[in-house]
């Protein structure tokens, strides 16, 4: 007789969560399609990343939050069903996560690289509706630059384990990006591109060294950033090529002069908005770029305003007459900003820092060759 038949039913059937269902079912079938052109990574995030999700719930909450952000994206009359959904599931995600980013060790640090780079999609598909996005750190974004680190952090520190994990075929890919950057900055040199004008003024402000150092690698970064864009059309363009990586190569103390809200690094930010204008096809990022410049715009005086024309003009963005320009507190003019190091950084950077069995995430060391920051979702 079958096992099957020998076992009693139960008494009431066994509840289904068919809204989660619904959710992993959509991921599977489209979202995961969107994350990346490349065929290889199409069938990594359809089926190694929900796998990582089946051992890691923090994952799978990741997961089913960006299958609900997507399906908010495109049926407007359930938007705010859906991005509820989406909003439950990462911050139910990002608590679990939390309490396991002072333990990343070999065997998890695959799942808590994932949540990281899945955060940060999340993250841009909802900067439209965040108005202090700039902050970068805030009750709606869950600091981002934080997890940005942390990502960071992981791949100095675990980059052999996550190598030979089930996530390798995206640091295979990013080799490749990270190549064509490189080949793509040689025919865009820095006395004919659009940036002139940004290093004029940044060399002519009255910077300290170490923040005029940071500016002007910020600067260099976003020129091979812009080569790769102008050389590939945008249909064709990863967000890895081109936004994630320029993040990640300016996670070194740039990103703290814009949280805090120094004038050159916004102006400079405003330059990163034209990228994530260029990412508009895609449906995660639709917007970001035009919300973050209005932002940007909130955030310069007078004098500052005149320094982002290009941006404006390339995103085609009209300000607002009417909008008043920030009054800067003397005492945050950029010349005298200290950017925060150890014992002075963010919590999570301090929790990373005190229990890495390796390197500070402070160490401002050359980053991995090899590493190029994971694809984006592509339409």
């Amino acid at each position: 007789m079958s096992p099957l038949r020998q076992s009693p039913l139960p008494q009431n059937p066994l509840p289904l969560n068919l809204r989660d269902l619904e959710l992993l079912h959509h991921y599977t079938t489209s979202t995961c399609l969107t994350l990346s052109s490349d065929p290889s990574l199409k069938a990594l995030w359809r089926i190694n990343v929900p796998q990582i999700g089946f051992r890691a719930d923090y994952v799978m909450h990741t997961i089913l939050s960006i299958s609900a952000l997507h399906l908010a994206h495109y049926l407007p009359e359930k938007r705010e069903y859906y991005a509820a959904q989406g909003k439950a599931h990462h911050q139910s995600g990002l608590r679990m996560a939390t309490s396991l980013l002072a333990n990343v060790t070999n065997d998890n640090c695959d799942s808590i690289y994932i949540f990281s780079t899945m955060t940060l999609f999340i993250t841009l598909a909802t900067s439209r509706t965040s108005e202090d996005f700039l902050l970068l750190r805030n009750e709606t974004n869950g600091g981002w630059l934080e997890l940005l680190k942390g990502t960071y952090f992981i791949i100095r520190n675990y980059e052999h384990s996550l190598i030979n994990s089930s996530l390798s075929a995206m640091f295979v890919a990013g080799r490749k990006r990270e190549n064509l950057r490189e080949e793509a900055s040689l025919e865009y040199p820095a006395d004919t591109d659009d940036l002139q004008e940004l290093r004029y003024h940044i060399s002519d402000s009255q910077l300290d060294p170490h923040t005029y150092s940071l500016c002007t690698n910020a600067i260099e970064e976003l020129r091979m950033s812009l080569a790769l864009a102008m050389k590939r059309n945008n249909a064709s363009l990863e967000p890895g090529d081109v936004v994630f990586v320029w993040l990640y190569k300016v996670n070194n103390g740039f990103l703290e002069l814009v949280s805090d809200h120094c004038q050159e690094a916004i102006v400079i930010f405003a330059y990163f908005c034209a990228l994530l204008k260029m990412m508009d096809t895609r449906w995660w990022m639709q917007g970001s770029g035009i919300n973050l410049l209005n932002q940007v715009w909130d955030l310069l005086d007078e004098q500052h305003r005149l320094w982002i024309r290009w941006p404006i003009e390339e995103i085609g963005w009209v300000p607002d007459p009417d909008r008043a320009a920030a009054k800067i507190d003397p005492s945050l003019i950029s010349n005298t900003i200290q950017v925060p190091q150890g014992p002075q950084a963010q919590p999570m950077d301090k929790m990373y820092q005190e229990h890495s069995p390796h390197s500070s995430v402070f160490d401002h060391s050359p980053q991995p060759n090899n590493y190029m920051s994971p694809p984006g979702p592509s339409t």
